[in-house]
């Protein structure tokens, strides 16, 4: 047998049922499947494997949105705690300036001035936010360590305690943040808000 009549006999043609007319010849390897589908009443063959490509599209665009929400949720909740720790930051850097100009309050008063008056600039905001600016000797405010600064953000759950070592009575007061005035009046010190 030659190489042609072995090439030959590896296929197979087959005539394909169709209307009058409509001749529709395909070749297919011996022992593999005939092609899927028919010919249709227009003598086009049909394929329904056009269904798969449709259904591939509608599952990508399904997963795409799923792992795109689960990533913007992700990164919400990791820009929401880098803000936070911006805003904890921010309050403790305010919280230690005030606590050396309060010790710088606390100096005048012990050199026996009658009263003191010192004002400070801080921030407005920190982290986007105002803030408030707290002074007590309560031990459940100061987390036990009376007297204290406690610097707390509006619209964040984020608060620090400043911890201050003062000889010189503490009067409770608050300001909002910004310009702060502490006040020594013969007795006690407090802190006031102050305009610009």
């Amino acid at each position: 047998m030659t190489d042609k009549t072995n090439e030959r006999n590896r296929y197979q043609w087959r005539r394909s049922p169709s209307g009058p007319g409509r001749i529709f010849d395909s070749i297919r390897k011996r022992g593999s499947r005939l092609p899927i589908g028919t010919l249709d009443e227009r003598g086009f063959y049909r394929d329904h494997r056009g269904v798969s490509v449709s259904l591939t599209h509608v599952l990508t665009v399904a997963i795409t949105t799923v792992l795109v929400t689960g990533l913007l949720i992700g990164v919400g909740g990791y820009i929401n705690d880098f803000e936070q720790d911006t805003t904890r930051e921010e309050l403790s850097a305010v919280g230690e300036r005030l606590a050396g100009e309060f010790v710088r309050a606390e100096t005048l008063a012990q050199l026996k001035y009658s009263s003191v008056e010192l004002r400070t600039k801080h921030p407005d905001r920190v982290g986007g936010k105002t803030y408030t600016i707290r002074l007590s000797n309560g031990a459940s405010i100061c987390d036990g360590s009376p007297p204290c600064f406690r610097l707390a953000s509006s619209g964040q759950n984020v608060a620090v305690v400043v911890p201050l070592a003062s000889s010189v009575p503490v009067e409770p007061s608050s300001a909002s943040g910004g310009n702060v005035l502490i006040v020594y009046d013969g007795g006690k010190i407090s802190i006031e808000g102050v305009g610009i």
